[in-house]
């Protein structure tokens, strides 16, 4: 066999792996889901679970408050009414009016701890806000400076199997050794290319 055609097969076979690692990075789910809808399920994911976090550490702050807050403004609706009844002797109804009177300390404290969830709630809200911002700028960033190279390596791809595809069509007993150092040039360039798209996906993946 001619070195040239050594060198060829050498080519080709190199091109052939590459062209597996490719396909072995691209397949798989990524390609079961369209994009948008992985960017969905990725979003209801990642919601779900920080709402999981906030509901687990604001859910026995709101219970225990809740039941003070139900039991307290139940019994000050009935000492009210009770001190409100007009048979009731003076001196109960000046002892219901001091436990009412009490009662304002407590709920005041009540209204303290649904204030403070308020609070936590806000800052809850911000952090979630802040978050998505820096993961919008990481699109905008790092990750879209990646996605641009994958695409300009695609492209390459394209290119050097467009200008294969052209070698193949004008080949002929005539042109045979002329066609040859084309052809190898351009698997040279698909390797390349394969080598660079290779290397940018995996860095997606990391």
């Amino acid at each position: 066999m001619l070195p040239q055609f050594n060198v060829l097969s050498r080519l080709v076979s190199g091109c052939l792996a590459a062209l597996l690692v490719v396909t072995l990075l691209a397949g798989g789910e990524a390609q079961a889901l369209k994009l948008d809808e992985t960017f969905a399920s990725a979003s209801e994911s990642y919601l779900s679970s920080v709402l999981k976090d906030y509901a687990k550490e604001s859910q026995d702050t709101y219970g225990s408050s809740l039941k003070k807050a139900q039991k307290l403004v139940n019994g000050l609706a009935e000492d009210l009414e009770e001190a409100a009844d007009p048979d009731v002797k003076a001196s109960d109804r000046a002892s219901i009016l001091t436990s009412i009177n009490q009662s304002e300390t407590a709920l005041a404290d009540l209204a303290v701890a649904f204030n403070d969830l308020a609070t936590d709630t806000e800052a809850f809200d911000s952090q979630l806000q802040a978050s998505v911002e820096d993961l919008l700028q990481r699109v905008k960033g790092d990750v879209r400076t990646q996605l641009s190279q994958n695409e300009d390596n695609f492209k390459a791809i394209a290119a050097a199997l467009t200008n294969l595809a052209t070698n193949a069509a004008q080949a002929d007993e005539e042109n045979l050794s002329t066609l040859l150092g084309g052809v190898s040039e351009n698997i040279t360039s698909l390797n390349t290319a394969f080598d660079l798209g290779s290397k940018a996906l995996k860095a997606l993946k990391q």
